[in-house]
């Protein structure tokens, strides 16, 4: 809780477990993010901590950053999706999105934050399914061409 990494690392190496829950069922990413320790956060990330882990509340990291927001949310979502590899399209079991609990709380940098990661997905989307398209026509034409003629020489 007080952030210091070196405490965190001995108590990794004693046995610590990163993804363990505390009281609230917060584990100690969630507790990093709470208390906004930021270098905490990003070292739990690093050893493993698992993203995609659920509080009490069903919401993951993701999720609680976007509900909760803060001066640095915005940080801890850009941590939690790329290097840490959250879904920023999973739902809670209400059938919120990480972007629908930005949106509803008013994080307008949040929001436009997750706006981008869509349009980036679903434009990436669109290049890979038009590429499938494009390949399969490539293999369909490949399928049906006539034989070319050969000239025999004389």
């Amino acid at each position: 809780q007080d952030g210091d990494i070196e405490k965190a690392k001995t108590a990794l190496e004693n046995g610590a477990q990163i993804n363990g829950k505390g009281g609230l069922g917060y584990t100690p990413l969630q507790i990093a993010f709470v208390n906004d320790k930021l270098d905490m956060f990003a070292f739990l990330i690093g050893e493993g901590a698992n993203v995609e882990m659920e509080n009490e509340e069903g919401l993951t990291p993701l999720m609680l950053v976007a509900r909760e927001g803060g001066k640095n949310a915005l940080k801890y979502a850009e941590i939690l999706i790329s290097p840490g590899g959250a879904d920023y399209k999973r739902e809670s079991e209400e059938g919120m999105k990480a972007a629908d609990f930005a949106e509803e709380k008013g994080h307008k940098e949040l929001t436009a934050y997750f706006s981008s990661k869509r349009i980036e997905g679903d434009y990436q989307e669109a290049l890979q399914e038009k590429e499938s398209r494009k390949k399969e026509v490539e293999g369909a034409q490949g399928k049906t061409k006539a034989p070319k003629k050969v000239r025999k020489r004389k």
